[in-house]
């Protein structure tokens, strides 16, 4: 955000310099409106509507590998399967409890800003919803004809991980030739071909691959009774990120 510095002058020709205003969230604009989209929607479904209309909304924009199957089948035939078409993009924004909306708001926070700031606010949403589409497709291919169901915005999120890492890890060089401290969200990024042989890139890939492994195969049977983790849409909104950023960079 740009803030206006207005110098004041008093009457004895004195200038007032009283530090500009900051503002408190020195967020891109479409960064804050999807935070705030997620919030709302969970304050909205889990506040003001009933335990039955809950479970319609769940059951119609959250992710069902078996009905989106049942939906592919018959899209052509069934015109209620339509809504179902929109799971993968829609489950997104539905979110299990606040643990669950705070740490993926929190992530978003920390890897969407730069994205935002590099992609302008169409191509970041562009990303987002591809990855969230990637990360529900690989989760359907993996649990085809399964009763689990996928909400939540991680398979977005980790699609803006992959897709940072193309950059992220690039030595931020002035204009004047210098290496200097913090992310350069405008520098250059890797091709595909040089993800493959830059150490820090796969560094990173190999460590993100294990934890969500980890988290989702270990994790899953502990926190049976609280749902599970969804590796697979993790996984499949991290490779989708990677892939998609070249697409969508303008650099």
């Amino acid at each position: 955000m740009e803030n206006t510095n207005n110098t004041n002058h008093s009457g004895n020709g004195e200038h007032n310099n009283t530090p500009p205003h900051q503002p408190i969230f020195n967020l891109p604009t479409v960064v804050l409106w999807l935070v705030g989209a997620i919030i709302l929607i969970h304050l909205v479904v889990n506040y003001l509507l009933s335990p039955q209309n809950q479970h319609s909304i769940r059951v119609l924009f959250g992710f069902h590998s078996a009905i989106f199957s049942l939906a592919i089948e018959n899209v052509f035939s069934d015109h209620t399967a339509l809504y179902y078409i929109w799971s993968p993009i829609m489950h997104a924004f539905l979110h299990a409890d606040w643990t669950h909306v705070l740490m993926n708001v929190g992530f978003m926070v920390a890897f969407g800003a730069p994205l935002a700031m590099r992609l302008g606010s169409m191509r970041f949403l562009i990303l987002f919803a591809l990855s969230a589409i990637g990360g529900a497709m690989l989760f359907w291919l993996m649990n085809t004809q399964t009763p689990m169901f996928l909400i939540g915005a991680s398979g977005a999120i980790s699609g803006f991980m992959g897709a940072a890492s193309r950059f992220a890890f690039q030595p931020n060089i002035g204009e004047d030739g210098i290496i200097k401290r913090g992310l350069n969200v405008k520098g250059r990024s890797l091709t595909l071909a040089q993800c493959l042989k830059d150490r820090k890139f796969i560094n990173f890939f190999a460590i993100w691959m294990v934890i969500n492994l980890v988290f989702g195969t270990v994790l899953s049977s502990v926190l049976s009774d609280s749902g599970n983790i969804a590796w697979e849409a993790h996984i499949g909104g991290f490779l989708t990120g990677i892939f998609t950023f070249s697409f969508l960079d303008r650099r």
